[in-house]
């Protein structure tokens, strides 16, 4: 098997380490190229090259929800830093530093620059004849942000497509109020309603939180007083 260049798995782990910290998971080295990676004190799982491995059944542990953010998170970063470490870079004039290019359409690239702070990535503006670029939009570790940030201002993407979180809540109680209230449902309807909620919170992880829930409980019971 070929060996993974230390560099790499440097690079690996240190952005690994930053985006899980941001989520509230405490990280350590493990020995054999991996990071343990424990919430409020239980084990999640060993965190490897590209993938992770969960306590053996039976091992106290965190909660299943707890892995599953992790490993959203490692399928996140491992999907940007292939990129990172395969991309061209990108040359330009007045730009100093390691700027890979992650994407181009029209007129507009994608870039990604390793930081202390974790990966930084930035949109911008070619010029006519792409010696230089201008207008950038700087993004720091949220890949999913700036790849719609790239998608729409590219125009591959119209931006009545993307919802706001605002907006996301706003749809998710319409569908709370819905289930609860609007006895004309079919079951085929709510089953479709149901769908959409779940889909809304893989989109909008906040609405799993138990405040959302409770916003949405006091929510529909002031709009059934007021009915």
């Amino acid at each position: 098997m070929q060996q993974t260049d230390p560099k790499v798995l440097e690079r690996y782990f240190g952005e690994l380490s930053i985006a899980l910290g941001k989520e509230g998971f405490s990280v350590r080295e493990q020995e054999n190229d991996g990071l343990s990676i424990s919430l409020n004190g239980e084990p999640v799982g060993i965190a490897r090259f590209h993938a992770i491995s969960y306590p053996r059944e039976g091992t106290p542990s965190a909660p299943r929800e707890a892995q599953e953010k992790a490993l959203s998170v490692i399928r996140n970063v491992s999907e940007y830093m292939r990129l990172m470490e395969a991309a061209p870079l990108l040359k330009a004039t007045g730009l100093e530093g390691d700027y890979r290019i992650l994407g181009q359409f029209n007129d507009v690239v994608l870039a990604g620059h390793f930081t202390r702070f974790g990966v930084q990535f930035i949109t911008w503006d070619w010029n006519q004849d792409h010696t230089a670029v201008s207008n950038g939009c700087y993004i720091l570790g949220k890949y999913e942000e700036a790849k719609q940030d790239f998608a729409v201002r590219s125009g591959l993407v119209p931006q009545e497509m993307f919802f706001t979180p605002d907006q996301l809540r706003g749809l998710d109680m319409c569908c709370v109020s819905a289930l609860a209230h609007d006895d004309t449902l079919t079951f085929e309807q709510g089953l479709l309603i149901s769908e959409l909620r779940e889909q809304l919170r893989e989109i909008e992880p906040s609405l799993n939180s138990p405040e959302t829930a409770e916003v949405h409980t006091e929510s529909i019971e002031q709009q059934g007083q007021t009915m």
